[in-house]
Order: C-alpha cells, then structure tokens, then sequence
C-alpha cells in the first residue's frame, strides 16, 4: 500500500473520472470527432478491464508464493541454530530458493502480460490521436472546423485518454494494493 499511495498510478486513477469531460469538449468541436474519441476510450477501457481480468489470476499466485517464501525465511531465521546444527543449510537454501524463484517467474508472467497490454494501449492510443488529426483535417478541407480546432481536440483526446493509459501500464501496482 506504501508504494501504491505514492505512486503515478495514484495520480492517474484520480484524473480517470476527468477523462469523459475531455471527450465531451471534442464533441463540441465536431460529433464525428467526439465519437472517434469516445470509441478509442471504450476500446482502452475494455483493454483495461481484458488485462485485470486476464493477469488477476496470475499476480494473485505470485503474490502468494512471494509471501511463501518469506515466510519460509523467517521461519529458517527462528530456527537458524537448529539449521546450522544439523547441516541443513544448502538444503534449506536450495528449497527458499526454489519458492523465490517460482515466485519471480510469476511475477514475471504477470508483468509480461501487463506490458503486452500496455504496449497495445499505448500504439491504439497514438494511433488514434493521428487518426483523431486525419479526420480533423478532413472536416477542415471541407470547411466544417478550423485548424485550430481540430489541433485542441488531438490534444483533449491525448488528455483524456492519458489517465487510462497511465493506470494500465501500472496496473500490477494496483492488483498489489488490491491483494496486500
């Protein structure tokens, strides 16, 4: 929870329910503009919610195998002199580290999956904000907007769908401070 509360994510997550005024302002530019972004939002959102659902599991086992080999250590730290005494050192140190590094490759899994997610969020999000550029510069060759319009709304989009982004490249930090 400490790493969480001064975290970016902390941030992010308190700008989210900023994200609907940014995409209501581009409909007031144009309603082609606004539905671009309002579908590019629904998109990232349904992302967010596929990469939660998907890496839930996984960070959860990883969590739990973590906190295994913790407890693991601290029960040889209690016992240390029995340990010594026997000669069971290299085998204890061979069993915590066979849970410490089931462990990390959980993690490891679960954070593969996220930065796959948030890779995908981040290209959908640039993506869009050219796509946002293209279909503002058609409405200005056809004269239904000015440049500077259609420049305010890339930038309101990037804006609004900024926090989303932000929250589901860090979103393991938030399944931590959900679980711990």
């Amino acid at each position: 929870m400490r790493v969480f509360s001064s975290s970016q994510v902390l941030l992010s997550l308190l700008d989210i329910p900023r994200a609907p005024l940014f995409l209501g302002a581009i409909f007031v530019f144009h309603p082609l503009l606004g539905w671009l972004g309002l579908a590019g939002a629904v998109v990232l959102i349904l992302v967010t919610l596929l990469n939660q659902f998907l890496t839930r599991r996984r960070e959860g086992v990883a969590q739990e195998q973590s906190a295994m080999a913790n407890r693991f250590s601290a029960e040889l730290l209690r016992g240390g002199d029995y340990v010594w005494a026997q000669a069971m050192r290299p085998a204890m140190l061979e069993r915590w580290t066979a849970i410490q590094d089931t462990a990390l490759a959980q993690k490891m899994a679960a954070n593969d999956w996220t930065g796959v997610f948030s890779a995908f969020s981040k290209a959908f999000r640039l993506l869009l904000q050219s796509g946002m550029l293209a279909l503002g510069a058609l409405l200005v060759l056809r004269n239904e907007m000015t440049a500077g319009a259609m420049i305010a709304a890339s930038i309101m989009l990037g804006r609004g769908l900024a926090p989303i982004e932000q929250t589901l490249s860090q979103w393991s930090a938030v399944q931590r401070a959900h679980l711990g």
